[in-house]
């Protein structure tokens, strides 16, 4: 009779153990302390949870965040020694009614809860995003720059909690997969739900608020994710990768109360910049099989000027304390909108230009022709190659009333060895965009970029030369 007695009081107290809190007590409270949120979607939610524990040193936070990521979810104390925690989903009644609950049970060991105990909860997953953007106003020397940041709230109600706006995008392996304490089948986007048109990572929106720093570093390959239930996490689009070699910085928002499905617009910067007004022109040459025709003089020019355009634009010097991360940029002179363009990842004391408008008043012309042809000068893998010399000339025009900076490019397949004007001649490897139907091998011609800064009187036309050569099959 003992034995069966101490038997059931044994399972009584293995069922409230396993039941913790169902009448309340060791429930703690849970407040959200702080969000961090990145451009792409995801963001890290603090939140402090403090109370006392039961008799057995147990308490519980009642309910599980759906979408931590795997490696995520953790639970710090601050206040008593944690032993454990367990993720649990049970049944219970309430008004009559049975209904399923999710929990953490957490277990403290109790000679050191006497006094209440306190926890960080932390997790990762998507929900909340920011997009930063400008409004650049020019005036005579220096422009107004402000930038807001633009906050989607999938999530949860923020009420009054200090939010970090993170520039850049650390690497998240896992960020496919859902942490096995959540309970859950596997990670769902709110925001690809309320807001697809700024979600997919094949709309040009997504791209544009992207970070690209620098505008030429690669995007590291990912390695390939395990498929999860339920719709997919946004991609980084390739801009995006960019900003992974950048070190993260943050922008701190004190407060900030925005209920769940609701969108704000928060000031971040609001400076006066140094900028001034500038012209670039990017010529890009490609050539066509007639270079390798024994009498080429005699026949149409086979160059081919892909791109002609001169652009107007203005170029900020950030002498703000923070860099600026890239962005939408609406640039107005008083009222007039006279631009919108990509305001790209610009640091404390470095220079960004924001393309405007087509220059309809500024126009270039190139020619060129050829001083030198040694038909046999190379036999590569049996073949002989003609090495053909060229003499190439920019001109540009200014019809405007008055002078302007010129930012003048010039690329090319072949290798340049002068330049007029203080030319600057870069020589890369090969690039298949240079050429046409020119037979050949690849490895003996090089790719040549020659950079000047010029300046422009009103009226005037300036022109630089430039000499290169390169080998074709003869």
């Amino acid at each position: 009779m003992g034995k069966s007695v101490a038997l059931w009081a044994a399972a009584i107290a293995f069922a409230a153990a396993a039941l913790a809190g169902e009448d309340g007590e060791g429930k703690l409270d849970v407040k959200l302390a702080r969000a961090v949120v990145f451009k792409d979607g995801y963001c890290m939610l603090v939140k402090k949870a403090t109370g006392k524990v039961d008799g057995a040193g147990r308490a519980y936070i009642e309910g599980l965040p759906e979408n931590a990521i795997l490696g995520s979810f953790w639970v710090v104390p601050v206040k008593g020694k944690l032993l454990s925690m367990v993720s649990r989903q049970q049944i219970i009644a309430r008004q009559g009614k049975q209904e399923t609950e999710k929990r953490l049970v957490l277990d403290f060991d109790p000679k050191v809860a006497e006094g209440g105990v306190e926890v960080d909860v932390c997790f990762l997953g998507p929900g909340i995003r920011w997009i930063p953007t400008y409004r650049v106003s020019l005036g005579e020397k220096e422009a107004d720059l402000a930038m807001q940041a633009e906050v989607l709230n999938e999530a949860e109600d923020l009420a009054g909690v200090p939010v970090d706006l993170v520039v850049g995008v650390p690497s998240f392996r896992f960020r496919n997969l859902a942490s096995p304490l959540t309970l859950s089948g596997g990670i769902s986007d709110p925001l690809r739900r309320a807001a697809p048109q700024l979600m997919d990572p094949s709309a040009a929106s997504n791209v544009l608020f992207s970070q690209r720093a620098g505008e030429t570093r690669g995007a590291r390959v990912a390695p390939p994710q395990p498929e999860v239930e339920g719709p997919a996490v946004p991609a980084i689009p390739p801009e995006l990768g960019a900003e992974q070699a950048q070190d993260l910085f943050v922008y701190h928002v004190p407060k900030l109360s925005l209920r769940a499905g609701e969108r704000a617009a928060v000031p971040v910067i609001s400076a006066k910049v140094p900028f001034r007004s500038i012209h670039t022109w990017d010529v890009h040459l490609a050539r066509g099989g007639a270079e390798a025709l024994p009498d080429a003089g005699k026949h149409a020019s086979p160059i081919r000027l892909l791109r002609n355009e001169v652009w107007h634009q203005v170029e900020l010097l950030n002498k703000t304390a923070v860099p600026w991360t890239t962005g939408s940029a609406l640039v107005v002179d008083g009222y007039l909108p006279i631009g919108q363009e990509l305001l790209t990842y610009t640091s404390v004391g470095g220079k960004c230009q924001v393309p405007l408008t087509v220059a309809v008043d500024v126009r270039g012309t190139y020619e060129e022709s050829e001083t030198e042809r040694i038909v046999k000068a190379v036999n590569f893998q049996g073949y002989d190659y003609a090495k053909i010399t060229k003499k190439g000339a920019l001109r540009v025009t200014n019809y405007k009333k008055k002078p302007i900076t010129l930012y003048l490019a010039c690329q090319f397949g072949g290798n340049a060895t002068e330049a007029s004007d203080d030319g600057k001649i870069a020589i890369t490897d090969y690039q298949a965009g240079d050429w046409g139907n020119v037979q050949g091998h690849p490895s003996l011609n090089g790719h040549s970029t020659i950079r000047w800064e010029l300046s422009v009187e009103p009226g005037a036309t300036k022109e630089v030369t430039c000499r290169y050569s390169f080998h074709v099959r003869h």
